[in-house]
């Protein structure tokens, strides 16, 4: 805590005391812990991790809150303005996809985009490296 901001310690205590709540009433928050390690920006792999274990947790239930959905889902949009490498960002998507199967579509609308897929003509032509041959055509 010594090196945190007075901002930084504020959150992280609130947060710390609003997890205490869920947990004193044996409800679930990791998809709302996830948000915040998401929302600091250093913490996208922990929320990575905490996604994967309320994808393979069964028995989870997916809440439809509007902090996930903007804080969370907008911000791993293609077209989102926050940065980060492809093996985090690769990770999270994983991570979320797990989701899938349980999530209302229809509260999160924009679900879907995070995993749009490329068109099988654009996929082929970015896999064919051109080569450039000269052909003897004595030799065929």
């Amino acid at each position: 805590m010594n090196c945190l901001s007075f901002e930084e310690a504020i959150d992280h205590e609130v947060f710390g005391h609003l997890k205490e709540q869920y947990e004193n009433r044996s409800m679930d928050a990791r998809l709302y812990a996830a948000t915040y390690y998401f929302s600091r920006g250093d913490g996208y792999l922990t929320a990575s991790d905490l996604i994967t274990e309320v994808g393979n947790d069964t028995a989870a239930f997916i809440p439809e809150s509007t902090l996930i959905k903007n804080e969370l889902i907008a911000k791993l949009l293609p077209d989102s303005e926050v940065k980060m490498d492809s093996y985090v960002k690769d990770k999270l998507t994983t991570s979320v996809k797990l989701l899938s199967s349980r999530i209302n579509n229809m509260f999160y609308d924009n679900f879907g985009e995070l995993f749009a897929e490329t068109p099988v003509e654009e996929a082929a032509a970015e896999n064919i490296p051109e080569v450039d041959v000269e052909v003897n055509a004595e030799a065929v």
